[in-house]
């Protein structure tokens, strides 16, 4: 005989993780995969391309925490 799932939404089906989680994490792996690339364009001493990297890096970041914050309030 199994538990009785702890949450149930009004369907009866137990959510798996909500929708905000999924983009902070989505926002999350962006900020990286941004911020590998940019290391990759210093290193071949492309700057602008770096800085352009490391913008988008910022702006991407800056989306997660607005997400993190409302998630978390």
């Amino acid at each position: 005989m199994s538990a009785p799932p702890l949450i149930v939404n009004v369907a009866g089906i137990v959510p798996t993780v909500s929708a905000s989680v999924d983009v902070n994490a989505v926002l999350n792996a962006t900020t990286c995969a941004l911020l590998i690339v940019a290391r990759v364009q210093i290193a071949r001493r492309a700057i602008t391309a770096h800085r352009a990297f490391m913008l988008a890096a910022l702006a991407v970041s800056a989306l997660f925490l607005v997400s993190y914050i409302a998630y978390h309030v």
